[in-house]
């Protein structure tokens, strides 16, 4: 008995497609059997296969970007709010971190000038202001808060006729010097100058001239940073803790985060034997920067006066081998000295 093929039926309608005889069905389009056969077996146009292919690679390119982009963001984000709230330590380290992922980004490396500065990291600053030499800012307001830093910046260097100055005395002049006298006569708003030379009268122990000196700085920047930081240090030596203090607070005002300002703080409290104060923040100043010779110091003399000798003696150690210099090995000395009663610090 032979096999038959079973032919589909037709219907009376004309196929939409051919105008040929329809099969029957309950089916939206009247087709007949050759054309529904081909619609069915369509092929994808090559130009639709190709924007397919672009959407695909452009969804796998986001996939592994995005996360970048928005790292990038959270944390320019945080600096720049760090930088708002004047915690200059916190807007450097998350600044720090989004350029290691891009480093050219304009606002990232602009915000960091600023940071730096007011953290007094003058090396970091520099490296960004040659990075940012020949860059046209397009947010003019970043760029006005960058130029004003500078103009507060340039007061921390010597100036051409300071240099001069300088090297005529190549041998160092000492504060009983008349040269110093002429010099800031026709220089009265020399911060760099008049700095240097408050340094050598505090060296000398003559404080009333000290403060003098430092005075005319913070007559012409209110906010000199290194100013402010001697002037604990000479109100601390002339037993004037409460202004000490108000110095030392005056440096946080402008940096919230600032060790030194938190550390030369707990000095002055450590010679008003309020200890256990002192501790905390000494070791809050610690936190913000573990490496600085200075924090390290004072933490090392809370530690002694607070009777933890295990901890001061772990920190004296571990702060002698990272002195990067001889200025840190100083600082550190010092605080080994009082231990030992060679430098007396408090009754």
């Amino acid at each position: 008995m032979e096999d038959t093929l079973e032919q589909p039926e037709t219907s009376g309608h004309p196929c939409a497609n051919c105008g040929r005889t329809a099969l029957e069905g309950d089916y939206p389009t009247a087709l007949c059997q050759g054309c529904r056969d081909h619609f069915t077996r369509l092929s994808i146009p090559l130009w639709i296969k190709l924007f397919a292919g672009g959407i695909g690679l452009i969804m796998l390119f986001s996939l592994f970007t995005f996360p970048k982009n928005i790292g990038l963001g959270i944390r320019l984000q945080r600096g720049e709010n760090a930088i708002l709230q004047r915690n200059y330590n916190t807007a450097e380290k998350e600044l720090k971190r989004a350029l290691e992922s891009v480093p050219d980004n304009q606002e990232a490396n602009g915000n960091l000038i600023i940071a730096a500065f007011y953290n007094q990291d003058f090396k970091t600053m520099a490296s960004e202001v040659k990075k940012m030499a020949s860059v046209n800012f397009e947010d003019k307001s970043l760029y006005s808060h960058i130029s004003q830093t500078l103009e507060k910046a340039d007061r921390y260097f010597p100036s051409d006729t300071f240099n001069v100055f300088m090297q005529a005395h190549p041998q160092g002049i000492p504060a009983a010097d008349t040269a110093w006298s002429h010099y800031l006569a026709k220089n009265p708003e020399d911060c760099f100058a008049l700095l240097n030379y408050a340094n050598l009268l505090f060296e000398d122990k003559q404080y009333g001239r000290c403060d003098s000196m430092l005075q005319r700085i913070l007559n012409v920047d209110p906010g000199y940073f290194n100013a402010l930081a001697i002037e604990t240090s000479v109100q601390r030596e002339l037993g004037n803790y409460d202004a000490s203090l108000d110095y030392a607070r005056r440096i946080q005002a402008i940096n919230h985060e600032s060790a030194y300002g938190i550390s030369t703080e707990a000095r002055t409290l450590l010679r008003q034997k309020k200890d256990k104060l002192a501790l905390e923040l000494a070791a809050k100043a610690g936190k913000l920067q573990p490496n600085e010779a200075f924090v390290q110091a004072t933490l090392i003399l809370a530690y002694h006066f607070t009777g933890d000798a295990a901890d001061r003696d772990a920190l004296m150690k571990k702060a002698f081998a990272g002195a990067a210099d001889s200025s840190d090995r100083i600082s550190i000395q010092y605080a080994r000295d009082v231990m030992d009663h060679k430098e007396k610090f408090r009754d």
